[in-house]
């Protein structure tokens, strides 16, 4: 703007010729010296308005920036000032930037007491990209069905074809209350930030996001619906080890991390240690990260300290508690001593150097009194030692015992005088024993010789020699027995004698026995060998240790009890098998083939024979009876005992996997096609007997053998199903395959 050889009066508004080209005069009418507004000198297109001061200036610059103070803005909007501010119309609220170039939120007004003075960070989710054809069609710019047509519904190409004005307004608009879902933020939004970055940083160039951000304080939605937004409060400082120990730009790696965070749901965070220098203030509990069980809780005058969920230290106003009665134990460790206190929990016990107390106070080690000791019971010691030599005094109401084996020695030095009775259980020796009158009313009299005189017994009295023995001669003993004037009865005891023999010749019996037990050892003829000429027949059963032998024997029946007998045992199955399964199945039972009639090659699985969790057989297994083939075996007669002998082998990868092998046996009597529809028909079959192995390295069970012996308390019925089983004892990742094995099967007939 430039004006040739006048000037406008800003009073009047005439223009005034002059000398002075390009400026309008501020000064003429009422007003002087007021201000001018002119061109650059140094650049025509560039304009500036000042007042009495030039640093009340205003400038326009032809390269669209803008000084206030400064005719060389730096920024789009640069202003020069000691302070500035902004504030609102009547009101005494703003923002001052003081002389310290500080930012101040200032509010003077009374009716803002509630809040005071505010800094707001605003955000919502606005701008091109919540742009909607609903929205444009909602500010009547353009109906939904000419975004369909035109822009194949895209809302943003749409908007992109208006001018830029009208953009900015839609945009501004899309922030009203009334198109605000569209805004609404979303979980993770950052609401604001407060940052502090610093003009040092990376030497490859500052990054105020990395190298340059030293700390920062954020709001981050954590939820946001149509009826308000939650958000976390992070605070973020950038990590001091990181720096300390770099040698070359960090970039993204020294960007902030969060120290603390003010959780929406009120479950705050704290990363790294807390050095508190004043009173911390707990309201309940501090709890473990992670463990609830273990925690430090306050009461009323009263805390405790809880772990797994027991509390193990209880400290009142007046008292402090270990344990809460459970099995707390409590150890105390010294210099040399793991145990110097140990309180078992489980027992009730203390123990002193020891872990292990065997009574309520164990004590290994010496233990010193310095005052008195009661002992209320017994007081057990290898040896008491006292300082007191001149005088021993015991008192007690009942009796005392001194020494702990009848070998002790008790010395007195002087007499001993008792008011009342002295008794012993041993002996009395004495060097010189005189005894003018000797009641003796009991005890024992040992090793006493009476040589001058004779022992009398009144009539009415007895000599009793019950708990000892009575020494007689042998020409005594046989004036007893041969002075017994009538039958001798000696009651429930035993008469025994290398021979007995009667004198009665004939007539009567010489040995008569009232009882009716079989007497075993009683022989009429002992021999090396015993021969009959006569018929022998015994109505009751005959035994013998040895070898019975006749020239022409025959027995209805003879009970063999030892299995050594040729003939009590019956071969039932021998074979070699091959299980024909790619791995073995858990938990089934393989008991025999249904694949083209090859007994030998068992490929069909019988499920739940083996609960491998718990390693135990299962007591009721379901065999569907079409796919019999060569599971069952049928006891040929009624039998005792049954023995299999196996051997097995897996050709796959189960070195060291578990299998077990097992005797079921089905009901007696049925036989294949016996009743109407038995091809369909399920035998429920039980369980006898099994054991668990595992194969050892090259796939050999250790051992090699596996073997089962069975006896039944009662005998087997003849044609009972007998099932033999053998399968993997894991639960998963079975490496066992394609197994070979040998059965021997043996029953021993009842």
């Amino acid at each position: 703007m430039g004006f040739q050889g006048n000037k406008i009066d800003l009073i009047s508004g005439s223009s005034i010729v002059e000398d002075t080209p390009g400026f309008i005069d501020l000064t003429h009418g009422q007003v002087t010296n007021i201000g001018t507004f002119e061109q650059d000198p140094l650049d025509p297109f560039s304009v500036q308005m000042s007042g009495s001061s030039p640093s009340a200036s205003f400038y326009m610059s032809s390269s669209g920036k803008t000084g206030i103070g400064t005719t060389d803005p730096l920024t789009d909007v640069d202003v020069r000032a000691d302070n500035f501010q902004i504030q609102k119309q009547g009101k005494r609220q703003g923002i001052l930037v003081n002389e310290e170039g500080n930012l101040e939120s200032f509010n003077s007004e009374t009716d803002s007491a509630a809040t005071g003075s505010e800094f707001i960070l605003k955000y919502s989710r606005g701008g091109s990209g919540a742009i909607t054809k609903e929205f444009l069609e909602a500010v009547g710019v353009m109906s939904a069905a000419e975004v369909d047509g035109e822009y194949g519904g895209n809302a943003l190409t749409a908007f992109n074809t208006f001018d830029p004005k009208t953009r900015d307004k839609l945009l501004f608009e899309l922030e009203s209350p009334a198109f605000a879902k569209l805004s609404e933020s979303s979980v993770g939004d950052v609401l604001g930030s407060i940052r502090w970055v610093a003009t040092s940083g990376s030497s490859t160039g500052l990054n105020s996001r990395t190298a340059g951000e030293a700390a920062t304080i954020q709001a981050v939605v954590n939820l946001a619906n149509q009826f308000g937004t939650s958000a976390d409060l992070l605070f973020k400082v950038a990590g001091k080890a990181a720096l300390e120990g770099a040698s070359s730009d960090l970039g993204a790696a020294a960007a902030t991390q969060t120290a603390l965070r003010l959780d929406g749901s009120f479950a705050h965070e704290l990363t790294g240690s807390l050095a508190i220098t004043n009173t911390l203030s707990i309201p309940s509990t501090i709890t473990h990260l992670g463990d609830p069980d273990t925690n430090i809780g306050f009461t009323t005058n009263n805390f405790y300290v809880k772990a797994g969920n027991e509390i193990n230290l209880n400290v009142g106003q007046s008292q402090v508690t270990i344990g809460d009665g459970g099995n707390v134990d409590l150890q105390v460790k010294a210099l040399g001593d793991q145990y110097n206190l140990f309180s078992d929990g489980g027992n009730a016990r203390v123990g002193i150097g020891t872990n292990s107390p065997s009574h309520k106070l164990d004590v290994h080690g010496n233990a010193r009194i310095t005052g008195s000791l009661t002992v209320n019971g017994s007081l057990t010691a290898t040896q008491i030692t006292s300082s007191i030599v001149s005088s021993s005094v015991i008192y007690s109401s009942g009796s005392n015992i001194f020494g702990d084996a009848t070998a002790d020695t008790h010395t007195f030095n002087g007499h001993i005088t008792a008011s009342g009775n002295i008794s012993s259980s041993g002996t009395i020796t004495a060097a010189a024993a005189v005894l003018t009158t000797a009641d003796i009313n009991g005890g024992t009299i040992d090793g006493a010789t009476i040589a001058t005189s004779n022992i009398t017994v009144g009539a009415d009295k007895t000599l009793e020699v019950r708990n000892g023995t009575l020494n007689t001669s042998a020409a005594q003993n046989l004036t007893i027995i041969q002075s017994a004037a009538s039958n001798i009865d000696i009651g429930a005891y035993e008469l025994r004698a290398q021979t007995l023999e009667s004198d009665v010749a004939t007539g009567t019996a010489p040995l008569t026995i009232a009882s009716t037990t079989e007497v075993a050892n009683l022989h009429s003829q002992t021999a090396t060998t015993a021969s009959f000429t006569t018929n022998f027949t015994a109505s009751g059963d005959i035994s013998s240790s040895g070898i019975i032998t006749g020239q022409s024997a025959s027995f209805a029946k003879v009970e063999i009890t030892d299995p050594n007998i040729i003939g009590q045992r019956h071969l039932l199955f021998n074979s070699g098998i091959y299980i024909n399964d790619n791995p073995l199945l858990v938990d089934n039972g393989y008991f025999g083939s249904s694949l083209a009639n090859t007994p030998s090659n068992w490929n069909d699985p019988t499920p739940a024979a083996f609960d491998s969790s718990a390693g135990t057989f299962e007591q009721q297994v379901d065999i569907t009876e079409d796919e019999h083939g060569s599971k069952i075996f049928h006891a040929p007669f009624a039998i005792s005992r049954i023995e299999v002998l196996s051997s097995w082998r897996t050709a796959g990868t189960g070195d060291n996997e578990a299998f077990w092998c097992g005797i079921w046996t089905g009901s007696a009597g049925i036989r294949l096609g016996a009743s109407s529809g038995a091809h369909n028909t399920i035998k429920n079959i039980g369980f006898v007997t099994g054991s668990k192995h595992t194969f050892d390295n090259g796939g050999d069970w250790e051992g090699h053998n596996n073997d089962l012996d069975f006896t039944f308390s009662t005998p087997l019925p003849a044609f009972t199903q007998i099932y033999y089983g053998m399968g993997t004892g894991e639960t998963s990742s079975v490496g066992t395959k394609n197994i070979r094995g040998y059965i021997t099967m043996m029953v021993y007939e009842a």
